[in-house]
């Protein structure tokens, strides 16, 4: 994917705003599916035309992550590790561009 300065940013911007909803938000789950349920949404055939990388991040938002556990919720009764932490986070996204 070719993007420009604006564009990148723009994309992060997204992604960062939806992981930082997640993680901030209260509940642990927001939907809690059977495990072959979660196969049939998860395992579909692969789409006969391109897509862009925003309706790519949009079908995860709305089928993946409402799946995903959010240890950082106060609700979340277990042993909640470091990544929950938003630092934590802003430290491995630095991370992760300094390569």
């Amino acid at each position: 994917m070719e993007t420009d300065r604006n564009g990148a940013i723009a994309l992060l911007n997204q992604l960062v705003t939806v992981g930082v909803d997640f993680k901030l938000d209260d509940q642990v789950t927001r939907k809690r599916l059977a495990p072959a349920e979660i196969r049939d949404l998860l395992v579909t055939d692969l789409p006969e035309q391109p897509t862009g990388v925003p309706s790519v991040v949009q079908e995860l938002v709305d089928t993946v992550l409402p799946m995903c556990s959010n240890e950082a919720s106060p609700r979340f009764l277990g042993f909640g590790h470091t990544g929950a932490d938003v630092a934590v986070l802003a430290g491995g996204l630095l991370a992760l561009f300094a390569q």
